[in-house]
C-alpha cells in the first residue's frame, strides 16, 4: 500500500497498471482500519457483497429524472458447478467447463456448438500482465508450487503469453499470430449465427489495424461498436488524457460478397456514428476529452473496414485498413487541435461532423473546469 497525504489514508499499491515508483509505502493493518483501501475486512466485506448479489441479483437502472435505482431481475440465481466435460455441460441447467489453458486450443469444444464468446484479450503492449502477477505470484507459489503444476516455475511468466513485450523479444506480429489463432478457433467453434464480442482501446493506429486485420483472418467482421466507460471516476486512469472509455466489438462469422463502398461515404458514415455516440455519452453525465473521442472514431472505422474490406474504394483506387485509420486519426486530431486553441479551418467535406465534435469537447472541457472549481 501507499499513504495518502491528502486524504490521510492508505490506497492502492497498484493504482496504475504498472510497477510505479511509490514515495511513501506503507504495511497495511491488516485486520482493518476505519479509513483507507485494501484491508482484509475491506476485501472480506467486497466478497460478502458479490455473494450476496449472486444470491439476489439486481440491475442497476436510471428514472426519467435521472436517478439511480436497483430492480430485482427476479428468481434467478447466479451460480454453477463445474462439469468435465462438454457432454456433461450439455445435459445440465447452471453447469460451467473450466479450462486453464491457452484459447488457442479449444480442441474440447465440437464445431459451431457455441453461441456467443465474450473474452477480454490483452491490448497488445497496454498491460504485461505476467510481470505484474509476478508481485503476488511469488508468494502464492511458496504454498502452492507441491500441490498444482502451474506454480512449479519461479515467476508466471509464459514464453507463449500472448502480450507486445520488447524486451523477450515478442513482437506484433508475435502478438497479431497468437491472437489470430484465438480468434480462428473462436471462429470454429461459434454457430453461424454466433457472435465474438471483447472490449479494446489503444492510443495507437497501429493497434486498431492490426486488430482489424485479424479480424478479417480469423473470419469476422465487426457488427456493431459501442462505447462503454471502462475507468471508475476515482480511478488513476481517469486522469485527463487518459484513455477512460473501452469499445466494445460485437462481431460476426464473415459470409458471401460485400458490395463495393466509396470511402467517402463510409467516412461520412463513420463520422455521423461518432457524433451520435459523443452526443450519447454526454447526455448521460459523463466526460470526453479528445483520447475519447479518438477511440470512439478508430471504434467505427474498425467496424466499417470489416464489413466491406477489400472493396472500399477511392478514386477507383483500394483504400487500406492502414490509410483508413491514418486518415480518421488525422481528422480528430485536427478537431482536438481547434478545441485547444489551435485555430485551423476544420475540413470542408465533413466541416458539420467536425464542428459537433468540437462543440462536444469544448463543452466536455466547460464542465470539468466547473466540475473543478466546485
Amino acid at each position: 500500500c501507499k499513504y495518502e497525504v491528502e486524504w490521510h489514508k492508505i490506497s492502492l499499491f497498484f493504482g496504475l497498471h504498472a510497477y510505479h515508483p511509490i514515495e511513501r509505502p506503507t504495511e497495511n493493518n491488516v485486520w482493518g482500519t476505519r479509513y483507507g483501501r485494501c484491508t482484509f475486512v475491506k476485501c472480506f466485506e467486497k466478497v460478502r457483497r458479490a455473494k450476496g448479489f449472486a444470491q439476489r441479483p439486481y440491475e442497476r437502472l436510471v428514472d426519467a429524472r435521472g436517478s439511480r435505482f436497483s430492480k430485482r431481475t427476479g428468481t434467478e440465481r447466479i451460480e454453477a458447478y463445474l462439469t468435465e466435460s462438454f457432454s456433461q455441460l450439455k445435459k445440465h441447467d447452471n453447469a460451467s467447463l473450466l479450462k486453464c489453458q491457452s484459447s488457442e486450443d479449444l480442441s474440447f469444444l465440437p464445431n459451431k456448438s457455441v453461441d456467443a464468446v465474450i473474452t477480454d484479450p490483452p491490448y497488445f503492449d497496454n498491460v504485461q500482465y505476467s510481470e505484474l502477477a509476478d508481485f503476488f505470484y511469488v508468494w502464492l507459489r511458496l504454498a502452492l508450487k507441491d500441490e498444482y503444476l502451474w506454480f512449479k516455475p519461479d515467476l508466471s511468466s509464459r514464453p507463449d503469453e500472448i502480450v507486445k513485450n520488447d524486451r523477450p523479444g515478442k513482437t506484433t506480429d508475435f502478438f497479431s499470430q497468437g491472437l489470430f489463432r484465438v480468434f480462428k478457433e473462436c471462429h470454429r467453434v461459434l454457430k453461424d449465427e454466433g457472435l465474438l464480442i471483447f472490449t479494446f482501446h489503444h492510443i495507437r493506429t497501429w493497434a486498431w489495424e492490426n486488430i482489424a486485420q485479424v479480424l478479417i483472418d480469423a473470419g469476422f467482421y465487426v457488427s456493431a461498436s459501442p462505447i462503454v466507460r471502462s475507468e471508475g471516476k476515482s480511478g488513476f486512469h481517469s486522469n485527463d488524457g487518459n484513455i477512460r472509455y473501452d469499445c466494445v466489438l460485437v462481431c460476426r462469422k464473415r459470409s458471401g460478397q460485400w458490395m463495393e463502398r466509396p470511402w467517402a461515404s463510409a467516412k461520412e458514415q463513420i463520422l455521423q456514428d461518432a457524433v451520435q455516440w459523443t452526443r450519447r455519452t454526454l447526455e448521460s453525465g459523463m466526460l470526453v476529452n479528445e483520447v475519447d473521442v479518438f477511440t470512439i472514431v478508430m471504434g467505427k472505422t474498425l467496424e466499417y473496414c470489416t464489413k466491406v474490406f477489400p472493396y472500399m474504394f477511392f478514386d477507383n483506387n483500394t483504400v487500406s485498413i492502414s490509410n483508413a485509420m491514418e486518415e480518421m486519426k488525422n481528422f480528430v486530431d485536427h478537431v482536438a487541435e481547434n478545441a485547444r486553441g489551435i485555430q485551423k479551418p476544420l475540413p470542408k467535406a465533413y466541416a458539420q461532423s467536425a464542428e459537433q465534435l468540437l462543440l462536444f469537447l469544448k463543452e466536455s472541457e466547460t464542465r470539468y473546469r466547473n466540475q473543478r472549481s466546485r
